[in-house]
């Protein structure tokens, strides 16, 4: 990764005089990208601005409140998009890991540290800290549960379990103690997918990989003429694939990183990507729409100069602390205020105590985890 005066046009060797030095930073940027810089990104920024979002999703779905975006659309929430920007960032970033590894150890090893240490500890925050503080039970009869000790099975990422004995069963949403993990399997499912792929030497033929998103953009638009398509999922799948709409956008990220050296990220395109992305809300077109203007649109933001936005994250990464820890913390407000809050102001409050946390587990949990990735970069080479 070159250092911050690379980003000049003059250091940019070869380029055309014609291309303008956004687009040729653009450019370098996603090339180059590495795990150990943040010179010329700003996915740090972007995956907090979309663990906000979620908690701002949360804060009109539990006090069962209309969201403006799904107002306007008709389909897609705040919530959506939110996550929709991780698994695009999820699908550039998983492929570049393991492309740049191309071993088996090293890229578990990295997936496992990144998602269970705090994942494990959300699970103590709802079972020892959460339940006993919002349950209608004995403390004594909660701790004897066997349904108590059974919310640990959510570690497996496998047929979750919402509920804890007694807890939030007189909020608006019922009964949910971490609602925001139904996504994890979803995406431990496409890390297996990426592993998979590159053990079978596909990446080698990244035009395999744009037909495997075509693939799955017709499959996507078969569903979305069917009854209930956004809760249709494929079973079949191994480890659960999960939803198609997010399994999209993830390949369209890894797509997007392949072919990194002749995809332009420039204004012009994204602000076209833009305005057809804004046009076809509340059409039937929307979601062919966003999957195939969504990826272009993240990593444009990703890859875009911004002055210091791409130091953001210079004291830590935040994102999964606050996806992870939210959703109970809101829950137990609203148990305890009845839910007579204003929209913003249990946002604001579910956002400070939730920064709080992630700071918290980020420092004393995260980073140590991560620190230890060294340890497995001997893996056994698949390349």
């Amino acid at each position: 990764m070159p250092n911050k005066t690379d980003t000049s046009a003059s250091t940019l060797a070869g380029a055309p005089s014609s291309v303008a030095p956004q687009d040729l930073v653009h450019k370098r940027a996603a090339q180059e990208l590495s795990d150990k810089g943040n010179e010329f990104n700003n996915f740090d920024f972007l995956r907090f601005a979309a663990a906000t979002l979620v908690i701002l999703h949360h804060s009109y779905a539990l006090l069962v409140k209309p969201e403006p975006l799904f107002t306007i659309t008709g389909a897609f929430s705040f919530g959506d998009f939110a996550v929709g920007v991780f698994f695009v960032i999820s699908g550039f970033l998983i492929t570049a890991s393991y492309e740049r590894c191309r071993a088996v150890v090293p890229f578990l090893s990295s997936r496992f540290l990144r998602m269970w240490p705090a994942l494990i500890a959300a699970c103590c925050f709802a079972v020892f800290l959460i339940g006993p503080l919002n349950t209608k039970w004995a403390l004594s009869d909660y701790f004897k549960s066997p349904w108590t000790w059974s919310y640990f099975k959510n570690l497996g990422l496998i047929n979750l379990q919402w509920q804890l004995p007694g807890v939030f069963i007189s909020n608006p949403f019922k009964e949910v103690v971490n609602g925001s993990l139904w996504t994890l399997p979803i995406e431990v499912s496409m890390y297996a997918v990426t592993l998979c792929l590159g053990l079978l030497g596909i990446y080698r033929f990244r035009y395999a990989v744009l037909a495997a998103f075509a693939l799955v953009l017709v499959l996507q638009m078969r569903l979305l003429n069917e009854s209930h398509a956004a809760e249709i999922t494929f079973q079949w799948f191994p480890l659960w694939l999960g939803e198609t709409r997010f399994s999209t956008l993830y390949l369209g990220g890894a797509v997007l990183y392949l072919f990194r050296d002749v995809c332009k990220f420039n204004w012009k395109l994204a602000s076209i990507c833009l305005l057809l992305f804004v046009g076809s809300f509340a059409t039937p077109m929307f979601k062919l729409v966003m999957f195939l203007t969504l990826p272009y649109l993240v990593l444009y933001s990703a890859f875009a100069v911004v002055p210091y936005l791409n130091r953001f994250g210079r004291f830590g990464d935040f994102s999964y602390g606050l996806y992870v820890y939210a959703f109970p913390v809101q829950q137990t407000i609203v148990n305890y205020t009845g839910g007579h809050l204003s929209v913003f102001r249990f946002f604001c409050l579910s956002f400070v105590i939730t920064l709080a946390l992630a700071v918290l587990s980020y420092h004393c949990l995260e980073r140590p985890c991560l620190n230890l990735k060294r340890y497995f970069k001997k893996g056994a080479s698949v390349a």
